[in-house]
């Protein structure tokens, strides 16, 4: 199957419209770490356990450049493939199941985001949404959290 033909598959998925209470679907958490112009962003996911697809997009700090996005994906479960794309300071990631597998339930690593940046200003996420295989609909009450580990 080729990429475009990845991403429409994708995005149909994800299109679906909340017209109904759906369930909570989990958590989104991104994490940034670095020292210096060295910086990286750890995503993990929290699932339910109902989640088979779910996507993000990542603003990094305005001054954000060299966004090394090799290891974005790195940690996702087998059953999963997905992608990252960035333009400018922002990263869109989608990651989904072609089988419509669900995310296992608990904390799943994601993968990583290493960028050069002067600024210490969190990452920011938004248009957080997912689905679930099982019952091919959205699900509701997906969540985020940004944590500086350099502020703890």
């Amino acid at each position: 199957m080729n990429n475009s033909l990845k991403i429409l598959a994708s995005t149909l998925l994800l299109a679906a419209p909340l017209a109904f209470a759906a369930p909570e679907g989990g958590t989104v958490h991104v994490s940034k770490a670095g020292k210096g112009a060295n910086q990286v962003v750890g995503v993990d996911f929290e699932s339910n356990g109902d989640v088979s697809a779910f996507q993000f997009l990542l603003t990094l700090p305005e001054d954000a450049k060299n966004i090394n996005l090799s290891k974005c994906l790195d940690a996702l479960p087998k059953t999963h493939t997905g992608m990252c794309q960035a333009r400018d300071n922002r990263v869109a990631v989608v990651i989904y199941s072609f089988q419509n597998d669900a995310i296992p339930s608990g904390l799943q690593s994601v993968g990583k985001v290493t960028f050069q940046s002067t600024s210490n200003r969190k990452p920011e996420l938004s248009e957080v949404s997912a689905a679930s295989g099982r019952t091919g609909s959205a699900v509701g009450g997906m969540k985020s959290e940004v944590t500086d580990i350099n502020e703890k």
